[in-house]
């Protein structure tokens, strides 16, 4: 059976289920809709955005080299020259990290950048989203914790700074993995979860997929007026290409052209500069400065745009309250941004996630879907280019496959908001900063909701810690950091309170109070040990280790080797 045959065969899910997409802002969605776009065979032997063995095609897009780095030449035998990229490539990842086998918990780090901070020469980009989403292929179950751009952490290599500047400085410093690695070791150290893979998205890349989605409709539950990276507004309309336009006046910087248009305020209305192709617009009157508009002189529209109204500042977005508002591209981009309401980045990670729903959704109606499959290889080449991951076609292919099975009811979300951190201001850079320094355990007890799916059913759950421990399962290793033959002893009495104990031995070094190192998700064990024997914060070590055969490694010191029999 051929692919094409695969593909009619294919259930498509209802608008009201929703799918693996659903769990990333951006990027989930995104990644879920290329995935579904890769099951063609254009897109199979062409797949680029990860390095994968042998050579691709010379009908591919952007296929001048191969992976030996021998040239690839025309009919005429001369080498094809590839050309300069238009704008930087952030750093791959050298190496792709262990294919997913399907079944165990998958972890992926979605960043969302802006690469204005690179053209305007200040440098890589920092991340302006870090997401975290989290999918376990047994359970059916999934989740996405969102992280503020301002938390102040510790960077691996480069001390404690936002988490947004982890990005920039694993790019701009050039180290193994670039940014997206040091983006990736920093969120696992932070969280205590092992990352396996990263989602990198351009602004420019979301904003065009949305608009050749033709939209997406999102729940707005208050009056905003936003700052834009394109052009915005609640819209009077769209144009399509080649529709003529009589333009009468522009912005001070030309981005933004007034076009006669009957049902906008006062019959006129705005137009993005890049849209439009005409003679003499530097001539038309400056509307902004308080310039009459010109007689009109005639305009072609060359690609679709949105139509919004004026007069007003073109610059900015305003949403109104209350319902669904049918957004563009660039409305999307300003609304899930947005900082400048009450709760700050806690509103703003809210948002995101709305924009997540509505474009998992739009991407799945069936008939859009449909549409995408068919489509596929003219996708392909147009949204490459702005989405970079470590993750293989194989394993892109198991997570499409696995989001059907996926209901909105078994996703959880979390958002790490103010009463999480506490806010406080430190220099960076010479300027005075905001942060938000993390109240550790708060968080901890938000991940292990987020990202337990085995025993309790939430990090909130109350009751006896010992029987909570229990039913966690969590792996254990007991050694003995006395040095004097307590190591199965102590294996012995954790086993006694139903710990689940699979390794005992000794430490490499003495210990005068036991440290707690924890490999994996299982904090209602660590809970436990705290009720138990008071540890401290300085006593437990978060140590993210997918490759781990345990979960938890209590390292028995001298400050309690006296209470084991």
């Amino acid at each position: 059976m051929n692919r094409f045959e695969f593909l009619k065969k294919i259930k498509l899910p209802k608008m009201g289920h929703l799918s693996i997409g659903k769990i990333a802002f951006w990027g989930v969605a995104l990644l879920l809709g290329i995935g579904a776009f890769l099951l063609t065979r254009n897109l199979t032997t062409c797949w680029h955005l990860t390095n994968l063995p042998g050579l691709a095609p010379a009908s591919c897009s952007g296929a001048t080299v191969d992976p030996l780095s021998t040239p690839v030449v025309n009919d005429q035998g001369t080498a094809i020259i590839p050309a300069a990229p238009a704008t930087p490539v952030p750093a791959a990842v050298d190496v792709l990290p262990p294919a997913w086998d399907g079944a165990s918990r998958i972890n992926i780090l979605f960043i969302g950048l802006d690469y204005r901070d690179w053209q305007a020469n200040e440098g890589p980009p920092r991340s302006d989203t870090m997401i975290i989403f989290t999918i376990d292929p047994v359970t059916k179950t999934a989740g996405m914790l969102s992280i503020p751009r301002d938390m102040w952490v510790n960077i691996p290599g480069f001390g404690y700074s936002r988490i947004n500047t982890a990005y920039s400085s694993g790019e701009g410093n050039k180290l193994p993995g670039g940014g997206p690695g040091l983006a990736m070791k920093t969120v696992s150290q932070f969280i205590g979860v092992p990352v396996d893979y990263y989602l990198q998205v351009d602004f420019g890349t979301f904003t065009s997929l949305i608009d050749y989605l033709g939209g997406i409709d999102v729940y707005v539950d208050q009056n905003l007026e936003l700052d834009l990276v394109g052009p915005g507004y609640d819209l009077l309309g769209r144009l399509a290409a080649n529709d003529k336009v009589t333009l009468v006046g522009r912005t001070t910087g030309g981005n933004f052209l007034q076009i006669q248009y009957p049902s906008g305020p006062d019959g006129k209305a705005w137009v993005i500069a890049s849209a439009v192709q005409a003679d003499g617009i530097d001539t038309l009157p400056d509307i902004t400065k308080g310039a009459a508009s010109g007689s009109g002189q005639p305009g072609l529209i060359t690609k679709a745009t949105a139509v919004r109204p004026a007069p007003g500042d073109p610059n900015h977005v305003k949403v109104t309250c209350c319902g669904y508002r049918h957004m563009n591209g660039d409305v999307a981009l300003a609304y899930a941004r947005t900082r400048h309401t009450e709760g700050g980045d806690v509103d703003r990670a809210k948002r995101q996630q709305q924009v997540i729903f509505a474009l998992q959704k739009k991407i799945f109606d069936p008939a859009v879907f449909s549409t995408l499959i068919t489509q596929a290889p003219t996708l392909y080449n147009q949204f490459s280019a702005g989405i970079h991951t470590n993750m293989s076609l194989e394993d892109a292919i198991k997570l499409a496959v696995l989001g059907k099975d996926i209901s909105r009811e078994s996703i959880k979300t979390g958002v790490i908001d103010t009463l999480m951190v506490t806010l406080d201001n430190v220099i960076l850079g010479g300027q005075n900063a905001s942060i938000l320094k993390p109240i550790s355990d708060k968080i901890r007890v938000l991940r292990d909701e987020i990202f337990t799916t085995g025993g309790p059913s939430s990090a909130l759950a109350t009751g006896d810690p010992r029987v909570l421990m229990q039913q966690e399962e969590a792996r254990v290793r007991i050694l003995d950091g006395t040095f004097t033959g307590l190591e199965n002893r102590a294996g012995t009495f954790f086993q006694s309170q139903g710990m689940n104990v699979t390794e005992v031995g000794q430490a490499s070094e003495a210990y005068s109070s036991t440290v707690i190192v924890v490999y994996g998700p299982k904090l209602y064990t660590l809970r436990y040990l705290i009720s138990l024997y008071g540890f401290s914060s300085r006593q437990i070590r978060f140590n993210p280790d997918p490759t781990s055969t345990v979960d938890i490694e209590i390292r028995v010191g001298s400050d309690i080797a006296g209470t084991i029999p």
